[in-house]
C-alpha cells in the first residue's frame, strides 16, 4: 500500500513557539483498502536538544512515518 504525506501543520503557542506539527495520510490507490491518518508530532518524538524549527519537511515526514508505523502495528 502506497501511503501520501498530503499535509504538515504546523500548531503554535501564545508566544509563537511550534509546539507541535500535524501530520496527515492517505492512501487512493488500494481500493477496498484504505488509510487515512492525523496525528501529531510532539516534543517528545524529538530527539534531545531538537526542536521543531531544526527540522526539515523530510526530517518531520520520517518522524511522522515512524509514529504512524508505531500506532498503527497490529498486536493481539
Amino acid at each position: 500500500m502506497k501511503v501520501n504525506l498530503n499535509k504538515l501543520s504546523y500548531n503554535f503557542d501564545e508566544t509563537g513557539a511550534t509546539t507541535s506539527v500535524a501530520a496527515e495520510f492517505n492512501s487512493q490507490d488500494t481500493y477496498p483498502e484504505f488509510l487515512n491518518a492525523r496525528l501529531d508530532i510532539g516534543t517528545d518524538d524529538l530527539e534531545q536538544e531538537q526542536s521543531f524549527d531544526d527540522l526539515s519537511r523530510k526530517q518531520l515526514e520520517k518522524l511522522a512515518r515512524k509514529k504512524l508505523a508505531k500506532i498503527t502495528a497490529y498486536s493481539e
